[in-house]
């Protein structure tokens, strides 16, 4: 299992990659220490899962919204997700349109190059 994050200071964003089994005590952690690294505040995120072998339930997809939703740090990011499988991309859609609210914007992605220039644009 990987998950870790670094901040591309060239391009303004933050990457996200996880690999392996990305269950949902995985990525509540991920999120946390995020919230916690003041060098993140103002930046969009990229979040690469295509290496993935796990994907989370409906129920774990509003959990980890849920534990996302303590963290002011999302607040006006754009937030794109890129998986591998077409089950994960599904789930993806869903957790998007859970995370997404006024001041957040989330969208799955298949393909690397397109979620980097939309979380650009």
């Amino acid at each position: 299992m990987e998950a870790r994050y670094e901040i591309d200071r060239s391009k303004g964003i933050v990457l996200a990659i996880m690999a392996g089994e990305c269950t949902l005590d995985v990525r509540k952690a991920i999120w946390t220490e995020y919230s916690q690294d003041p060098d993140v505040d103002g930046l969009n995120i990229l979040i690469d899962m295509r290496d993935c072998a796990y994907t989370l339930s409906p129920d774990e997809v509003r959990e980890e919204r849920r534990h996302m939703a303590q963290f002011s740090k999302l607040d006006g990011r754009k937030i794109a997700i890129i998986v591998g499988r077409d089950l994960q991309y599904g789930m993806n859609r869903l957790a998007a349109s859970v995370l997404e609210g006024p001041d957040v914007e989330a969208r799955p992605f298949r393909d690397y190059d397109e979620a980097l220039d939309w979380v650009l644009s």
